[in-house]
């Protein structure tokens, strides 16, 4: 390949990489605007829930009246258990707002420096179409441009998957040994294994607070491939996880119920995207093959 062949390869190459940065942005868009208003929907209610905890812990009216039937301590206790439920809901979804935040902002700015890339090709093939050669191998020069280009957004949707898959590894181990914890708390009834439970139930609330938003890079990046095989990752109850796991938390049956429930949801996630990773794989492949091919056409 010449020198002006290899600028103008590097040029598709940048107006390719603008093209997939702007789809990707423009799909994100919408998920922010609907992460925000949960966020806010969510803030208020932990301040409401942590005002009512105040309330009666302080010489509230209605306090007062609880203490006559002698019903303040299980009632602030019901409200703690609310208002622990509500911040860890607010905590889930700001996670995932901050995290679409930070990868909006890194492609913003990765845009800011491809945002002449269109007019800097369009000057180079004003400037050296005659150098070039005919048309027929200008085509070819773009269409592989956009096999490269298509090849890299399989790449990264594999990438995405994959830690994905980490993610939800590590998630199913901390919710293998809450669920031993929450056994043996059964029988031993001691707060350093109920304390040992809740311990590894925080940290798979937060990993999956990860895994959320893994997941909605991974559905972004295979929204951006053509597929032929169908899938779909429906993902709509699972992303409502700390709103079904954090109510009624103290009870242990109910927390081994959700445990196993959160467990199949996470595993049946897991498999869903090693499906769709060996698709993708078998994709590349013959993506190379149309390379090669193109490749030995330019000669």
């Amino acid at each position: 390949m010449t020198e002006l062949e290899q600028k103008l390869q590097q040029m598709l190459d940048k107006v390719e990489r603008k093209r997939y940065l702007d789809r990707m942005v423009e799909q994100m868009m919408p998920q922010r605007a609907t992460l925000r208003e949960k966020c806010l929907m969510l803030e208020n209610d932990m301040y409401r829930e942590d005002r009512d905890v105040q309330n009666l812990e302080g010489n509230s009216i209605t306090g007062f009246f609880l203490d006559i039937f002698g019903k303040r301590e299980e009632r602030l206790e019901k409200e703690k258990q609310e208002a622990y439920s509500a911040r860890m809901k607010y905590n889930a979804a700001k996670y995932e707002l901050d995290s679409i935040d930070r990868l909006i902002d890194s492609y913003s700015r990765e845009l800011e420096s491809l945002k002449n890339s269109e007019s800097e090709l369009q000057s180079v093939l004003d400037a050296h179409m005659s150098d070039i050669g005919n048309e027929s191998n200008i085509a070819l020069q773009v269409q592989l441009s956009l096999l490269k280009g298509k090849k890299l957004e399989m790449e990264e949707a594999i990438e995405a998957g994959h830690k994905v898959i980490a993610c939800a590894d590590t998630i199913l181990s901390y919710l293998d040994k809450a669920d031993s914890w929450s056994t043996a708390d059964f029988f031993l009834d001691s707060f350093l294994v109920d304390m040992a439970k809740h311990d590894n139930i925080d940290k798979a609330t937060t990993q999956i607070n990860n895994l959320q938003t893994l997941l909605g890079r991974f559905r972004s990046e295979l929204a951006d491939v053509t597929i032929d095989k169908n899938i779909s990752i429906n993902i709509d109850s699972f992303t409502t996880f700390a709103d079904y796991f954090w109510d009624g938390i103290f009870s242990n049956m109910e927390v081994q119920r959700k445990i196993s429930d959160a467990t199949k949801q996470v595993q049946g996630v897991k498999y869903k995207v090693q499906d769709a990773i060996s698709t993708l794989t078998l994709m590349i492949n013959e993506n190379n093959l149309k390379q090669q091919q193109t490749q030995r056409k330019m000669k």
